[in-house]
């Protein structure tokens, strides 16, 4: 019995190294973000159909209510980042948030594979939208308590693969599911994603978690005051302790603890520069979105499924994004944020020498669309490694001023809401451009906020060298040094 119980201890303990391993952790992680784009982005293509054929939708509305649809898992997205962000910072597991999301995922994906009118469909997205604020704002906080933020850069940089695959790839296969197979084999596709998806968050164990295993074989879920993590692991938060005579501060209420914080974050230059920065880069990727489609099958005749795979030029260069990350950590997100936008800017002016049918014109588009993608998508690992790098030099200054984990979750719920913003501005402004300038004017457009972005990456996204010297914005509104 003996020798059988000390197996079992062994056994344990090997699928306990797994299940809290770096590489497990990351991979939930992405593989969370790619549901979240992927079970957004396999209904753009099929939602017209869906409109008209089982909400009963007249086709002169079609354009009205996909733009609603949009819109409303924009505005969901964009208004529950900050909110669930602070919940996971003040609870005790980013576990518990990731299942929460999860479950918004499953039963918003239900609702529009079984919506028979508007409204249900309206419904789902807005809950589709509420379960992305979730997984992005505790899945990102959950990479930096994993890796530590001396790796954020490199784990990010797994991590846009999956965002980047599920952002493009999604619309291509459910428009020929749906071609195929109809519509509710499209959400066959999402099920036995969310199946994956399930197996991993239920299986990960945090890495706090998996220290007090590794010491006891007590339950994990103790008092917090017990758990006193050691300070030597990666990619720890390490509470404040506070003297025995020192009295313990007053409970402060969550709406003023957040909106303190929230003052705290945003009044930063240096933070609003990268939440700036990820909200033009969702913008330049998915205006492409809306207009490439179009532009293809009007200048070369091309089919939906065409159509889709001109994506994949885009989708390629981030298979670079995990060097990307490893360059950032080394060497600090300004001068690889700055270069990203930088080189996109001139790829997406020249777009607009793409104008007729010829295989010249068709290989000019494939590599400018190629090289946009490669320097558009690389900003993503700088500016997350710019987030945390700040969030550590706020509490190198002002030790306990973000609460026991940093506020981590609550900044990535910033990250998360800017990109929200700009995957919902970005389709609409180069629509817009296209369809009253023209393809060349809306190419025009894009690389000069591309190229104003890279002087906004130089100017302040700034690390101080030493203790933290960002540049904030007092309460007077005068940019100071602190």
């Amino acid at each position: 019995m003996t020798i059988l119980a000390e197996w079992k201890k062994k056994q344990k303990h090997v699928f306990l190294n797994v299940r809290s391993a770096d590489w497990y952790i990351i991979t939930t992680v992405s593989v969370a973000l790619f549901t979240d784009t992927f079970l957004y982005g396999m209904l753009v293509p099929v939602m017209p159909f869906a409109l008209v054929n089982r909400a009963g939708i007249d086709e002169s509305d079609i354009q009205t209510w996909s733009s609603i649809l949009l819109a409303v898992y924009g505005a969901s997205w964009f208004l529950f980042s900050p909110i669930f962000g602070y919940l996971a910072d003040v609870l005790k597991t980013r576990q518990i948030t990731m299942l929460v999301g999860l479950g918004i995922f499953i039963g918003s994906t239900l609702m529009l594979c079984l919506a028979r009118t508007i409204w249900l469909l309206v419904l789902g997205r807005v809950f589709q939208g509420i379960a992305a604020a979730v997984v992005w704002s505790s899945g990102l906080a959950l990479l930096v308590d994993t890796v530590g933020p001396e790796r954020i850069g490199l784990a990010t940089g797994y991590v846009t693969l999956g965002i980047s695959g599920g952002i493009f790839i999604a619309p291509l296969l459910g428009g020929i599911v749906y071609a195929q197979k109809g519509y509710y084999a499209v959400f066959g596709m999402a099920f036995g994603l969310l199946a994956l998806d399930i197996a991993l968050r239920l299986s990960i164990i945090e890495k706090r978690d998996a220290r007090h295993l590794n010491q006891t074989s007590q339950p994990i879920f103790l008092e917090s005051e017990k758990e006193i993590p050691d300070p030597t692991e990666r990619g720890t938060s390490i509470p404040k302790l506070r003297p025995n005579n020192e009295p313990k501060p007053k409970p402060v209420g969550h709406i003023k603890v957040f909106a303190k914080r929230t003052f705290r974050l945003l009044r930063s230059t240096r933070l609003l520069a990268a939440l700036w920065g990820i909200l033009i880069q969702g913008s330049l990727l998915t205006s492409l979105d809306g207009v490439l489609p179009l532009h293809v099958e009007e200048t070369f005749n091309w089919g939906p499924t065409l159509a889709g795979l001109i994506f994949l030029p885009i989708v390629i260069p981030g298979i670079a994004e995990p060097y990307i990350g490893a360059l950032t950590d080394r060497h600090g997100p300004r001068y690889l944020a700055t270069a990203g936008f930088a080189l996109g800017a001139p790829f997406l002016i020249l777009l607009r020498f793409v104008t007729h049918n010829s295989p010249s014109q068709i290989v000019i588009l494939c590599v400018l669309l190629f090289l946009i993608g490669g320097s558009i998508s690389s900003v993503v690992p700088p500016l997350m490694v710019g987030i945390t790098r700040f969030l550590e030099s706020v509490e190198e200054e002002e030790p306990g001023v973000l609460g026991e984990k940093g506020a981590y979750a609550q900044a990535y719920g910033f990250f998360s809401m800017s990109f929200a913003l700009g995957t919902t501005v970005g389709p609409v402004f180069a629509g817009l451009i296209r369809d009253h300038a023209g393809w060349g004017t809306m190419g025009w457009a894009l690389g000069v906020v591309s190229g104003f972005s890279a002087g906004v990456m130089w100017l302040f996204l700034v690390e101080k060298k030493g203790k933290s010297r960002e540049r904030d914005i007092g309460e007077t509104g005068v940019v100071q040094e602190v």
